[in-house]
């Protein structure tokens, strides 16, 4: 299948005006260099005042898609799921995170995994939802803690006592897959999932995006024909399979662009700005593709 412009979106031809849009945060919503432009903050806001939920699915921790969430109105009641679908909640109006749910991974999993790459070599981080651990801190680590805002605490990853609803590798080698990643001995607890370019996901076996919009999409009797989404990484395949509607920014992967049903403009471009407008029969604000 090969992906179609949203220019080419009709009412006859695909679904229009969405009861809930879920839309990727890193690659797809925000730019390249972590901003989120003007026509994209008037689009999401448009399309919230004619009825239409927008959920923000990503793989951030809950803390650094906060400000994401409260710079674009995103608050309670107004859902989020986070950590790679391990997390669901809302941002409070007066401040802080509500989390109303966590598909956290086994403790002992989670321990073994780590012991397993640190003793490779490579820099593990354990994201709780109040907390960003890593087993050091290298360039990789200080370059993902500009990007998203936070903290990382460095400690011995095996004596974290909360469970992890994430972890993940950077850096990863691209002739690595990410099922390579976790070991046959871990395969039946934890699986693992590509985001971007050498970054690997690492959650409870079961556990994605998808599973996580599902539960909102119940809680809220959503119909998943009556879903769109928006995103750019293999981690959003799953979202792409449960939703009535698929679309991929044009900076997306490209097995990415093969799944979806639409393409919009890249990431850069005021993409989400133009697909979001497109389902809801605005005009363009930004050239299509």
């Amino acid at each position: 299948m090969s992906a179609r412009p949203v220019a080419e979106m009709t009412s006859r031809g695909s679904p229009r005006s969405p009861r809930l849009v879920a839309v990727d945060v890193d690659g797809t919503l925000l730019t390249s260099d972590h901003r989120i432009t003007g026509p994209t903050h008037e689009a999401a806001a448009r399309i919230r005042a004619t009825g239409s939920g927008v959920v923000l699915a990503s793989s951030r921790p809950p803390l650094a898609l906060e400000p994401i969430l409260r710079r674009l109105g995103l608050v309670e009641p107004t859902a989020f799921t986070a950590s790679q679908g391990a997390v669901t909640g809302t941002a409070r109006m007066g401040g802080g995170l509500q989390i109303q749910h966590r598909d956290s991974m086994p403790l002992l999993a989670a321990r073994a995994f780590v012991r397993e790459t640190v003793a490779a070599g490579w820099t593990v981080s354990w994201f709780t939802t109040s907390t960003w651990f890593v087993s050091r801190l290298d360039d990789d680590v200080r370059r993902e803690a500009e990007a998203v805002g936070l903290d990382p605490v460095v400690r011995d990853l095996t004596g974290v006592d909360d469970p992890p609803d994430k972890l993940m590798l950077m850096s990863v080698p691209l002739h690595l897959t990410a099922s390579e990643v976790v070991g046959p001995d871990l395969a039946a607890t934890l699986q693992a999932l590509d985001s971007s370019p050498g970054y690997v996901e690492i959650t409870r076996k079961g556990v994605d995006k998808s599973t996580a919009l599902r539960r909102l999409c119940e809680s809220g009797h959503v119909d998943a024909s009556s879903v769109a989404v928006i995103g750019d990484g293999p981690n959003d395949l799953a979202l792409f399979e449960f939703a009535g509607l698929s679309i991929a920014t044009a900076n997306a992967r490209p097995e990415v662009l093969q799944a979806a049903d639409f393409v919009t403009a890249s990431n850069d471009d005021d993409g989400v700005a133009i697909a979001l407008n497109a389902l809801m029969g605005f005009p363009a604000e930004s050239r299509l593709p």
